[in-house]
């Protein structure tokens, strides 16, 4: 047991050690006030809400809480990502102050934290999940290929100390609001702060978008544990209406000063489907022309689009790349290098999907962007003029006359949500300032579009709910019921939708190259994940000729894809049948019969 008069220093303490060396600056003052809450309330809570603004600079936060609990606590912390690229950008920053033999990272590519064993781990969200129901992916294939042939046992062991490696820490859960965009993620978060409240853990969750709409429903679903939450909020008047709940805010006088002196137009447009890349290109062009220092970034909703976009200003003779998810993991890599290196200069023009979002610290003066919901745009325009200094730009944003009402999606995303958000932003045009969350003087503050969001929106699936805080709690029918819960989930406890790893076939190394490759590799070099969705398109197109998996004797091998099709079931559970059929065949991927280039991607003419 740690008692306040024992420690030496507090997160406060922490928080101006680590700007300082980070940033080569003091703490911002609203980060200051919140460390010192921290430090009051960190042994009396458990569930902590912090709210601040975009480019904030709250990784200051989490490192200081991390050196906190190992130095002072003698306690491991464990820091939850949504995104793979915001986890690696972390991850330099973090390596500033613990070496090896403290910190450690685990996602597919990075296992030198087995179990999350070590005092501070970078994660996922993803591979945090399975540890949190004891199913380390160390040993996933092991395990379910077991489940499936009728040998898996009840025994606790391996279950047992992955599931106690999670319990034994205290989580950071940063850009929470990419945690609950989904009834499945909603549902397992609200899960894993149940977890925390009967584990008597502290998770600590950030994020700049927070809907007030969101915090007040996990805040519900916590009734009986008001006096377990603190929530602190970024202005000055409390959030939430809840009066047990523990209630604090931070403000910073000189950063929303600075944030309210940019000067920027907002132009929102409807374009047609024919026309728009052409509209956006002259937006583009016209702003280039005017100004020779142009930092411009354009964000599409789909790949497609992104990439056909790009194709266009290819010859433009200005430094430009190209950002999305179907990359390998080599080529993703060597974007994240390349992005470094042209955005030290003061001309680029960056072409990107949602992965901008988090995790990418570049600003630009000029932002046209595809309309999304609130939390996405804001965080999008996180981007936009995000350098202090950086006082003048332009922002377009527009929306496609083409939807698919059917289904109730634009693109991507829910189509009342999208549209409501943009009938927000048009009320509020001429005065919204992305750059500060608060009104203030004749300005909006971007708060005002979080209300879009409403209580109703937000779906959370009892049954599940209690399934998963059984399943963590019964420790006789140990991994069995884990397992089962699992492949329930369609094998992801937060993402929706099955990824299926292919191979373009016209990067597809030889017979021979192929057996003298390791396995992991193979699958960085050469393996991208799609969605199933694709994946069935690939299938009924017969684009998918063979599959790489390992042999027996350890080495890769190309089969024809014949062999394996028909143990393919189509339809509701075609995931399971692909997931099982991969794991008894120990297969990295599928070879398709589509175009792969590093500079471009994974063709686009995928829908």
């Amino acid at each position: 047991m740690v008692f306040l008069g024992d420690l030496k220093m507090g997160i406060e303490d922490y928080v101006d050690k680590v700007s300082k060396k980070l940033y080569r600056l003091p703490s911002r003052s609203a980060i200051r006030k919140a460390a010192k809450l921290l430090d009051k309330y960190w042994f009396d809570k458990n569930i902590l809400f912090i709210e601040l603004p975009t480019g904030y600079g709250k990784t200051t936060l989490s490192i200081s809480i991390s050196l906190f609990t190992f130095n002072e606590c003698g306690f491991k912390t464990t820091i939850a990502y949504p995104t793979r690229v915001l986890l690696e950008s972390q991850y330099d920053k973090f390596r500033k102050f613990l070496d090896g033999s403290a910190l450690g990272v685990r996602y597919m590519y990075s296992p030198d934290s087995p179990y999350l064993i070590k005092p501070i781990t970078l994660t996922t969200i993803d591979t945090l999940s399975m540890v949190m129901f004891g199913m380390s992916p160390e040993e996933l294939n092991s395990i379910l290929e077991r489940y499936w042939r009728g040998t898996l046992d009840y025994s606790i062991g391996h279950y047992l100390f992955s599931w106690s490696s999670y319990a034994l820490s205290n989580i950071i859960l940063d850009e929470f609001h990419l945690l609950t965009d989904s009834t499945k993620s909603l549902t397992f978060s609200l899960a894993l702060l149940k977890l925390a409240l009967r584990l008597d853990q502290r998770v600590v969750i950030l994020s700049a978008t927070l809907p007030k709409a969101l915090l007040e429903k996990l805040c519900r679903e916590l009734s009986g544990y008001y006096n377990k939450i603190l929530a602190v909020s970024f202005g000055k008047e409390k959030k939430l209406r809840f009066e047990n709940i523990t209630q604090e805010v931070v403000y910073d006088e000189e950063f929303i000063s600075e944030r309210l002196s940019k000067s920027y137009d907002v132009h929102i447009e409807e374009l047609s489907s024919e026309d728009k890349l052409d509209r956006i290109y002259r937006w583009l062009m016209d702003n280039i022309n005017a100004s020779p220092k142009t930092k411009a970034i354009v964000v599409f909703n789909t790949v497609s689009d992104a990439i056909n976009f790009y194709r266009r200003i290819r010859s433009i003779d200005i430094s430009k790349i190209l950002l999305h998810s179907r990359f390998t993991e080599k080529d993703r890599v060597r974007k994240i290098e390349e992005l470094n290196k042209i955005i030290s200069g003061d001309e680029y023009i960056i072409v990107s999907t949602q992965v901008i979002e988090v995790g990418v610290d570049i600003s630009s003066n000029l932002f046209i962007s595809e309309m999304a919901p609130a939390s996405s745009l804001i965080q999008r325009l996180g981007r936009f003029l995000r350098k202090e200094g950086e006082k003048k730009g332009k922002v377009y944003l527009w929306i496609e006359d083409k939807k698919d009402k059917e289904n109730m999606l634009y693109k991507v995303y829910d189509l009342d949500l999208v549209y409501e958000t943009k009938r927000y932003l048009s009320e509020i045009r001429d005065k919204v300032c992305f750059h500060s969350p608060i009104d203030n003087k004749n300005k909006v503050g971007y708060e005002y579009l979080l209300d879009v969001y409403r209580d109703e929106m937000y779906d959370i699936r009892k049954d599940f709910l209690n399934e998963m805080i059984m399943v963590t709690l019964n420790l006789e029918a140990g991994i069995k019921g884990a397992i089962e819960l699992f492949l329930e989930s369609e094998e992801s406890f937060v993402r929706e939708g099955y990824n299926v790893p292919v191979i373009p076939k016209n990067i597809l190394p030889s017979k021979d190259e192929l057996t003298n490759t390791k396995p992991a590799d193979f699958t960085r070099n050469f393996v991208l994940g799609v969605s199933l969705g694709i994946f069935s398109i690939l299938l009924d197109r017969d684009l998918i000729d063979g599959y790489i998996h390992i042999a027996p004797d350890g080495k890769l091998d190309i089969k024809p894809f014949d062999e394996v099709r028909k143990r393919i079931r189509k339809g509701k559970y075609m995931w399971r049948s692909l997931s099982r059929m991969m794991i008894t065949n120990d297969i990295i991927g599928f070879t398709v019969n589509l175009d792969y280039d590093s500079e471009f991607g994974l063709e686009a003419d995928i829908k």
